[in-house]
């Protein structure tokens, strides 16, 4: 038996793997009672941080995966529990929410034990990139010392270290095409904002979510005077990241239905009173 088979008999042994993801509409609907944990997709470069700092304002628990593994901070019962529906609304530990590095084929997702809320944001793709490398421009590191050393431009970068930035389509279909990663976005994931709005997405996530609490402080934040960028490698990023690009402009149309049909006012929420 290898250890992922003995990690998913513990995970069932313990109640997990019977949680199913809260869709869009079904958080309109709010069909269940009690707040459910919450799962963050963290894109990297992509606000999460300050999303992260909204999230830590509402919830019990932030359990913090290692890399891109929630099992080398947890054991699979400790997870399954933290997982749990909180057992009265003084429940000092759940709603939990989960954070990390992670793409849709994380082992967290087959391991929830109860109905859960799957959340991320994303970023318009060149942006992304940029910031990527403005940051490991400024940042001391191996990175920083080639960027400096080898002079490399946006471009370079982008060639040379185009493996540890990623597209950020391959967070949600790690094997998959652009179409892929689009239908799951919309399935597997019940809620995704744009970092270029984020207030108007922290505040519907807020409705649909009953979160009290939505003050937030941008965190982990580049100057944009970092790394300069000319106009031409804006134009040859553009072709470098088509399928990113055409994914993200797909992912801003839905984003954009999503919020007309939020309508204006939801009432109070169900879920308000579990929150910290």
């Amino acid at each position: 038996m290898t250890e992922d088979d003995s990690r998913t008999r513990e995970i069932l042994q313990f109640g997990g793997g019977q949680g199913q993801v809260y869709r869009f509409d079904d958080l309109v609907l709010r069909p269940e009672p009690i707040a459910p944990p919450l799962i963050f997709i963290h894109v990297p470069k992509a606000a999460g941080s300050t999303l992260n700092s909204v999230f830590m304002k509402n919830y019990k628990f932030r359990a913090d995966s290692r890399g891109h593994d929630f099992f080398a901070r947890y054991t699979p019962r400790e997870l399954v529990n933290l997982a749990g529906a909180p057992r009265s609304e003084d429940d000092r530990v759940r709603p939990a929410f989960f954070t990390g590095h992670v793409n849709l084929d994380n082992p967290i997702f087959r391991a929830m034990p109860v109905r859960f809320v799957a959340v991320t944001l994303l970023r318009e793709p060149i942006e992304r990139v940029v910031s990527h490398y403005r940051f490991n421009s400024t940042q001391p590191s191996a990175i920083q010392d080639t960027i400096r050393s080898e002079r490399l431009s946006v471009i370079d970068y982008c060639r040379k270290y185009g493996s540890a930035v990623s597209s950020q389509y391959r967070v949600f279909a790690p094997d998959g095409d652009v179409d892929v990663a689009l239908r799951r976005l919309e399935t597997e994931v019940s809620f995704f904002g744009l970092q270029s709005q984020f207030e108007p997405s922290v505040r519907a996530l807020s409705r649909l979510l009953g979160l009290p609490t939505t003050s937030y402080k941008s965190l982990n934040r580049t100057p944009a005077g970092a790394a300069g960028v000319t106009p031409e490698e804006v134009a040859e990023l553009r072709s470098l990241l088509t399928d990113d690009v055409v994914f993200y402009d797909a992912a801003t149309e839905i984003y954009r239905a999503r919020l007309t049909s939020l309508g204006l006012s939801f009432g109070e929420h169900p879920w308000t009173r579990f929150y910290s």
